[in-house]
């Protein structure tokens, strides 16, 4: 292939069908080149519409799920025989060994090597900013017609939310005097997949690349622009692919990681009061477990219940000291199975108060009405993004969303709006290479970004990372916001 045409489609036909949405791809950008960029080695395993936030799952991980499954079907009458007989489960405390590690927890900042230096800025009278996500176009659109009924499908409903979200600041920053063009790339058609893209070097002219694209999309990007000196940006994924030692990558979404050591700051240390319900069957829930226990001192003294099967009921501590309160910590990402284990939990909770502290995927669980029907129960929640709907500037970009494209305001369409917000404001302000002004986007109109330098358990340098988590606290029907 020489070349890539340049597409340009509009999709006017939805104001007839869908009249909540009025959506235009502006361009596709196309280039010209022989060299083949890198390749995409990592797995390509699904990715749901909502853009989940945990890590995904391989091949190799899939299949053996499937093999676990089949192997507890087999035995269930056994398990069921066990239930019966068993009767509670109880968790019992940990047993305490007679010598304690003596080195500093493993999360604590390790020796680290020096933050990374960059090149010089480049300060420009006109920007270009690429765009990748997920939007099907191809199999959305045929030629002027769409191949769906009222409703977009589920695959392609959060990379359109985000597109939109991105045009809608796009707007506002050209209203300031802004310079920029932005290209919009379908990484779901073969034309614009990440390695097409760098073959036929598509992005060459960039001078900024925000992806909101699974995991696995993006290495061979990530290596392109440390290449290039060109700043990506990872804008709905926390889970990083792989990428190491790229200063010029950026993982906007705090990782599991860091959300994990945002609930242990907020757990008693050196205390019997703190249970842990876990699977290590599923790897994103096995990680979490690990993260919260690899500080082996402070969860010495935890207590811990294996629930990779569902209990029918569990004895949880209690306490009739009304001043001690127990801290159940539950890092289960799945939430259909979060519900179920919940379910048990309220069923066998103690009179005394009660802290249990969930997965950022918990959002669906109706714990607000949960958090009321149960006054001694309180729900706390770690959360990547924050949007006062109250606001003034959530109310702002509510009109211009309905007037734009119609319906009500997307959450997906927030983040977009932010991220391009955020950084083209920071490439007008301090050029290509933004990254030593990071201190500059600690708070954008609705998010608070703390974007540092990461680095891994040996002190090695990976990326950048936004550092901030928000708690979110169910308390007897209200819910609070808080650092």
């Amino acid at each position: 292939m020489g070349s890539i045409a340049t597409k340009i489609k509009q999709w006017s036909v939805f104001a007839a069908l869908l009249p909540t949405l009025t959506f235009c791809i502006l361009a596709h950008a196309g280039a010209q080149g022989r060299r083949t960029g890198s390749s995409d080695s990592a797995s390509t395993a699904p990715q749901t519409a909502d853009m989940p936030w945990h890590h995904d799952l391989s091949k190799r991980e899939l299949k053996r799920k499937k093999r676990e499954a089949e192997k507890l079907a087999r035995k269930k009458k056994k398990q069921e025989r066990r239930r019966r007989k068993d009767g509670p489960l109880t968790i019992a405390p940990q047993p305490r060994t007679s010598r304690r590690p003596q080195t500093a927890t493993k999360w604590s900042p390790p020796a680290r090597s020096k933050a990374p230096a960059y090149p010089a800025s480049v300060l420009k009278g006109h920007y270009r900013v690429d765009i990748l996500a997920a939007i099907y176009l191809d199999e959305l659109v045929k030629g002027s017609g769409v191949t769906f009924k009222n409703k977009i499908p589920d695959k392609a409903a959060a990379g359109i939310a985000f597109y939109e979200g991105v045009q809608l600041a796009a707007d506002s920053l050209k209203k300031k005097n802004f310079n920029i063009d932005i290209y919009i790339h379908d990484v779901a058609s073969a034309l614009e997949s990440p390695d097409t893209l760098l073959k036929y070097r598509a992005l060459d002219s960039s001078d900024l690349i925000i992806a909101a694209v699974p995991p696995q999309n993006l290495p061979a990007v990530a290596a392109f622009a440390a290449k290039k000196h060109i700043n990506l940006v990872s804008a709905l994924s926390p889970a990083d692919g792989g990428v190491r030692g790229n200063k010029f990558f950026t993982l906007l979404q705090p990782s599991l990681h860091t959300h994990c050591e945002s609930i242990l700051q907020k757990l008693p240390q050196g205390q019997g009061n703190v249970t842990l319900l876990y699977r290590n069957t599923i790897t994103g829930e096995d990680n979490a477990y690990k993260y919260l226990t690899e500080d082996t001192i402070t969860a010495a003294s935890w207590n811990r219940l294996n629930c990779n099967r569902l209990p029918t009921s569990i004895d949880l501590p209690d306490s009739r000291d009304t001043a001690q309160v127990q801290y159940l910590v539950m890092p289960i990402l799945d939430p259909a199975y979060a519900d179920s284990l919940l379910k048990v939990v309220l069923k066998n909770a103690p009179k005394g108060r009660l802290e249990i502290y969930g997965m950022p995927t918990w959002t669906a669980l109706n714990l607000q009405k949960r958090s009321a029907a149960n006054p001694n129960i309180v729900f706390v929640l770690p959360e990547p993004y924050y949007a006062d709907t109250a606001g003034a500037a959530y109310k702002v970009l509510a009109e211009k969303y309905e007037a734009a494209y119609g319906g009500n305001l997307k959450d997906l369409a927030v983040r977009g709006y932010e991220t391009m917000y955020l950084f083209g404001t920071m490439l007008k302000k301090y050029g290509t290479v933004f990254n030593p002004k990071f201190h500059d986007c600690l708070k954008s109109q609705f998010t608070k970004f703390d974007l540092t330098p990461h680095w891994d358990a040996t002190g090695k340098f990976l990326y950048n990372e936004n550092r901030h988590v928000y708690r979110v606290r169910y308390a007897k029907g209200v819910v609070q916001v808080g650092e």
